[in-house]
């Protein structure tokens, strides 16, 4: 099977795009500057300062992890699934076209492998949001008009990806040789919208909404074995990883220049979402399978089981208090478990969190800026009990933490 880059749910979504996002805990949707690129096109028509104009940022973020998932079973043989670091570089650029348009974009590199894709036995303890979602490269890409002074709308997409083809293989069973008749794999990308407006009610009071819409990464390769005149064995494997909610916010900053207060709400609607686990299926298919009973006894099919994922709110608050060439900032929000206890067959942990950060800006002069911040993502402690003592996974409890540290160097001018 051939995996090419996901440009899909990323470390922006989990973690934060640029330190300001990481240290404000992502409550962004009405603020401009370079973050405006990733939390909502429409805020980039307001930038934070009355001499930002184009605005360019490089820099290096890291999230590692401090978990853990205690198990009642600890020999047993379905073992437990431990997320790893996910460093990354970060780029973002917002470029004004005559005070009216804006255009974006940010982008976030893995800078330890290419890629991560991971679909794991369900049955597998494995915190669901953290195992390989940070581990792929994200882009995204937008736009905003201004109307008239005090109303902007913006419209941006990122690109999702696909992929889907079939393998041929000519089987001689009694001389045990294969041959190679067929192979095709169609890479198929598919823009992902977004969608948002920002109103400056007063000179201290904006508000502003922002769609994102679900993004989500589908394999099916099927692997096909002709077996001479004996018929055929379909053999297939397709699934759904790496996906993330549509997800609706709204938000409010409030204050001056030099001290800003911001809140917001978001609909994470998880409940739309499809089954992560992988679906199996043997489909043999020949008059000689058929009639010798042998497609009864190698046909198989795994068919999909519900998510059964929740939506949840996510609140979140930050302040931001500017200096001569200093700003110090805060964030923090709260996350529900997205899914519900896990007491048959699949092990999917996550638990209520809180996210905080903090961060700050230096001022170096001639329009650069250092921009750095830290955010812990604290996992309460939660129980996972199995209905069934004959359970192979057995019960487990689980949670702690994953610290994100952040840097960027920005230029304006």
């Amino acid at each position: 099977m051939i995996l090419l880059a996901l440009l899909v749910c990323s470390p922006l979504d989990l973690f934060g795009f640029t330190p300001r996002g990481t240290a404000m805990a992502g409550a962004l949707t009405a603020e401009g500057g370079l973050n405006a690129a990733f939390y909502n096109p429409a805020a980039m028509s307001f930038p934070p300062g009355p001499g930002s104009g184009t605005m360019l940022g490089i820099g290096l973020a890291d999230s590692v992890p401090a978990l853990h998932i205690d198990r009642a079973l600890p020999q047993s043989t379905v073992a437990s699934a431990m997320p790893e670091a996910a460093p990354r570089l970060e780029l973002g650029a917002v470029v004004p076209i005559r005070g009216i348009f804006h255009f974006g974009a940010a982008m976030s590199f893995p800078t330890n492998r290419l890629l991560r894709l991971e679909n794991l036995d369900s049955q597998r303890p494995q915190f669901l949001l953290y195992q390989s979602k940070p581990q792929r490269f994200a882009v995204a890409v937008n736009a905003s008009a201004l109307i008239g002074s005090r109303i902007s709308l913006g419209a941006g997409m990122a690109i999702s990806q696909s992929q889907s083809g079939l393998y041929r293989f000519g089987l001689d069973v009694p001389d045990r040789t294969v041959t190679v008749r067929e192979e095709q794999v169609d890479a198929t990308f598919a823009p992902v919208f977004t969608a948002g407006g920002a109103v400056q009610v007063t000179d201290w009071m904006r508000v502003a909404f922002v769609w994102r819409g679900a993004q989500s990464q589908h394999t099916d390769v099927p692997t096909e074995f002709e077996l001479q005149g004996l018929g055929s064995l379909l053999v297939q494997t397709a699934g759904t990883t790496l996906y993330w909610p549509n997800t609706l916010s709204l938000g409010a900053s409030f204050g001056a220049r030099a001290l800003r207060v911001m809140a917001q709400v978001d609909v994470q609607l998880w409940s739309q979402a499809p089954s992560e686990e992988l679906q199996f299926a043997i489909l043999p298919s020949g008059q000689v399978l058929t009639d010798s009973g042998l497609a009864d006894l190698l046909g198989y099919n795994s068919p999909a089981r519900r998510a059964g994922f929740q939506s949840v709110v996510v609140p979140r608050a930050a302040l931001e208090w500017s200096l001569r060439s200093l700003t110090l900032r805060a964030g923090l929000a709260f996350k529900p478990a997205i899914t519900p206890d896990q007491f048959a067959l699949t092990s999917y942990l996550d638990s209520p969190t809180v996210i905080a950060g903090a961060g700050a800006t230096v001022a170096a002069g001639q329009g650069l800026f250092i921009d750095a911040a830290v955010a812990g993502t604290l996992l309460f402690e939660r129980q996972m009990h199995k209905a069934s003592a004959t359970n192979p996974t057995g019960d487990a409890s689980f949670g702690g933490s994953l610290w994100t540290f952040s840097t960027m160097l920005r230029y304006e001018y």
